[in-house]
């Protein structure tokens, strides 16, 4: 194969890519205007409710509808995930008000309790409480007093140092414990007195503690009854929302469902728009239906014939293309094809020669063979 040919074959080749190239994009313009005459035949349809193309119109009803429930349930998810949040958001604000109630109600508690059980005013009531709070209140003020003459006291070495601190730690601590101590028997007993609804209070100061004491835990309880309800409401969506996996990987599979339903309708409208380019204007679709279409829709099929014309053009000339070169690649296996007998001749005209000679040689030699025979023969003496 000569290097011109060579770049001949290659040139074609190249054509004809470049001509499959030009008839895909004319493929896809006439793909495109078929769809969006199918697309608009359809919504016509559906909208004056018309039997034609009824098979078509319930596929298209079909599929509009399943996006629009897929479409429908991804905002819904999207919504009920995004109130999870927001509940997420006000039950931390909640907690965190209600912390503040329980500790402001824990003070209070504790307050009125302190109050009870210093000034005595409620003896049935502080009864239970009153002893261990003396003995409390006295182990404090025995601690204090330990811990203040400790302080006071003087280091004759550094072992009296050493000693005196160790003992300071754990009187300080036993004291930490012991106030502490006391401050939940408050609490206790403030908490307690709340609860009760028969007392009578002459005592300003315990009035004003105990308004305060009911405003707040009137709010607490509040504060609790809307932490309940949105820890149930947030419960009730959060399991809703984790049925069938989680609400990322059901959205995709909605995307993913919504894609492929997109695809059957971009089909479909192919389809339709394909059957109306083999009607003709006015001719029957179906018995007592006539295809009736608008301007727009005549000019989109002249244009579509018109690229149709172009696709048979390109492929007449990719098919002549491809026939040129299917015959030069024939031509050249038949071009080998003729070497090859011209070499087996010129081996099989070698071989004849080559047999020939040694025909030849063979003659010569059974030749020479009779002559020396002869001589043999005529030299022998007689008598013998």
């Amino acid at each position: 194969m000569s290097l011109a040919y060579s770049k001949n074959m290659d040139e074609r080749k190249k054509t004809i890519r470049e001509l499959e190239e030009k008839r895909r994009e004319v493929q896809s313009s006439i793909d495109g205007i078929l769809q969006a005459l199918g697309k608009n035949l359809l919504v016509r349809l559906d909208g004056e409710n018309s039997g034609a193309f009824a098979q078509e119109l319930g596929e298209y009803r079909r599929i509009l509808g399943d996006i629009k429930e897929s479409e429908e349930s991804i905002r819904e998810i999207e919504a009920d995930t995004l109130h999870v949040k927001d509940l997420e958001g006000e039950i931390n604000r909640k907690e965190q008000g209600n912390l503040e109630k329980n500790k402001e109600l824990s003070e209070l508690y504790t307050h009125l309790g302190g109050i009870l059980l210093e000034k005595g005013e409620f003896a049935s009531f502080d009864a239970p409480y009153r002893h261990q709070a003396e003995a409390l209140v006295q182990k404090i003020q025995s601690l204090d007093e330990r811990i203040g003459e400790l302080d006071g006291a003087k280091n004759a070495n550094i072992f009296a140092w050493i000693g005196k601190s160790t003992q300071g730690m754990v009187l300080r601590s036993l004291l930490t414990k012991s106030q502490a101590g006391l401050s939940k028997l408050y609490t206790a007993a403030g908490e307690k007195f709340a609860s009760l609804n028969n007392q009578v209070l002459d005592n300003p100061a315990l009035q004003d503690i105990m308004e305060t004491v009911l405003r707040v835990r009137a709010e607490a309880a509040e504060l609790g009854e809307a932490l309940a309800k949105l820890r149930s409401e947030h419960r009730e969506i959060g399991e809703a929302l984790g049925q069938d996996g989680s609400p990322a990987k059901k959205t995709q599979e909605l995307e993913r469902h919504i894609s492929h339903a997109r695809g059957q309708l971009a089909a479909l409208f192919l389809r339709v728009g394909g059957l109306m380019a083999a009607k003709k204007p006015g001719g029957e679709i179906s018995e007592g239906e006539s295809l009736s279409l608008s301007v727009d829709d005549m000019g989109a099929l002249d244009k579509v014939g018109t690229l149709r014309g172009e696709i048979a053009e390109y492929e007449g000339c990719i098919e002549k293309l491809k026939a040129s070169l299917a015959i030069d690649a024939a031509r050249e296996e038949i071009e080998k094809m003729e070497k090859s007998i011209t070499g087996h001749r010129q081996r099989i005209r070698a071989s004849e020669e080559a047999i020939a000679d040694l025909e030849k040689r063979i003659d010569e030699s059974n030749q020479h063979i009779q002559k020396l025979m002869n001589m043999e023969y005529n030299k022998t003496p007689s008598g013998f």
